[in-house]
């Protein structure tokens, strides 16, 4: 059970990570004024809005961002990346969020519960997530195939800081699952 657990945690944080790449203000880009890197949390993320990627995406983007930090990515670069979130997940990724919670919702507030409809919704919602990480893991890929050799040693550095980091939580949660001697 707690391996699942950590494979859905990873495979969480690798898809969060890639939403990051919206880190670029519409304002500055027209004016030539670049962020200095991706974690200035308003020069980054003051384009990613509801009406643009959805509230959903933006919560994931703050949450996020850590692996682009340092990048310095070009004008073109953040653009490129944009062009392929928003081709990616502007339209599919809010809908199907909104439909699955909806769902769900009319399952909760049913005078009997349909244990039958509860399973093929989870189904539904679980093939969804499979699409999405297979879409994420595309875009990451492609993410990654823009960035100059230099940004690709900082990106898989700050992979690796993330990785102890969440292996280091890992180990503080694991040390409580262990019986005090006494």
């Amino acid at each position: 059970m707690m391996h699942k657990v950590n494979v859905l945690i990873m495979a969480s944080m690798l898809a969060l990570s890639t939403s990051t790449v919206l880190a670029a203000d519409t304002k500055n880009a027209e004016s030539s004024v670049e962020p200095v890197n991706c974690t200035e949390t308003e020069a980054c993320f003051s384009s990613v809005s509801p009406a643009n990627s959805g509230e959903v995406l933006k919560t994931e983007v703050m949450r996020q961002h850590g692996l682009f930090e340092g990048l310095k990515l070009t004008a073109k670069q953040r653009q490129q990346m944009r062009d392929l979130i928003r081709q990616n997940y502007h339209d599919v990724m809010p809908q199907m969020y909104r439909d699955n919670m909806e769902a769900m919702h009319k399952l909760i507030i049913a005078d009997k519960f349909d244990e039958d409809v509860a399973r093929a919704q989870a189904e539904v919602i679980a093939k969804a997530q499979v699409e999405r990480q297979v879409a994420l893991a595309r875009v990451n890929h492609q993410f990654y195939s823009l960035l100059t050799p230099e940004q690709q040693k900082i990106f898989n550095h700050n992979h690796s800081e993330r990785m102890e980091m969440i292996q280091h939580r890992l180990d503080q949660m694991h040390k409580y699952d262990e019986p005090d001697p006494q």
